[in-house]
């Protein structure tokens, strides 16, 4: 999609601060000049200096409307389908003195749908072509319980709240939509953009919000 709207050669990246800031511009034709939207990023755990460019460049580029489906992404948990099969113990602690563990299997996106900037469907294959997660729209994701494997996500149920607020973030621009979720961020710090990530008490607030700027404008 970007070469398809921007071409190969009409954008440029360029790096501030030590690669802590990145800028991507693209050359507006009619206007002859750049246009230019910068971010800054977070060094990673293991390549420092390599994670803060990448981190920058990502976050850059997301402000361009790249990858904000992925911000929607639902949470991802892979069950071991046997015991060591996938994970094992690297021999390695963090900082907290936890055990770091290692991935054996490889695993790869077999199937995406994404609605109005919104991943709807998500389906994850192993090398062997086994499902090890689906996600289809509706479904709440939810960490397995250990002690019980055959535990299931929970059907997703539809109130009056999630209705309104549905209605409401599907009439909001993407601007202002990423406002809404740099206030209310995920679990992961980044901005919620999945309306049905967002917590019922958040929802309320965010919808009284909106009738008491319309009472305001009324007034």
């Amino acid at each position: 999609m970007w070469y398809e709207t921007v071409g190969p050669l009409d954008w440029k990246r360029e790096h501030i601060r030590e690669n802590a800031n990145c800028i991507v511009s693209i050359w507006d034709k009619e206007k002859q000049q750049w246009v230019s939207k910068e971010d800054t990023g977070t060094e990673s755990m293991t390549e420092k200096e390599k994670g803060l460019a990448s981190d920058s460049f990502k976050r850059a580029c997301f402000n361009w409307g790249i990858g904000r489906e992925l911000y929607t992404s639902p949470f991802i948990w892979v069950k071991d389908r046997e015991k060591d099969k996938f994970i094992y113990d690297t021999g390695r602690k963090d900082k907290n003195g936890k055990s770091i563990y290692g991935v054996k299997e490889k695993f790869k996106v077999k199937s995406i749908e994404i609605k109005e900037w919104i991943i709807t469907k998500l389906i994850i294959i192993d090398s062997k072509n086994n499902i090890s997660f689906k996600y289809e729209e509706g479904q709440e994701i939810k960490t397995p319980d250990i002690e019980n494997s055959e535990e299931k996500p929970k059907e997703y149920k539809e109130s009056d709240v999630d209705k309104k607020f549905l209605d409401y973030w599907n009439s909001l621009s993407d601007d202002k939509r990423l406002k809404i979720g740099e206030k209310y961020p995920n679990k992961f710090g980044k901005p919620q953009l999945n309306p049905q990530y967002f917590k019922k008490s958040e929802k309320e607030e965010i919808l009284k919000k909106v009738e008491e700027a319309k009472k305001s404008k009324g007034a």
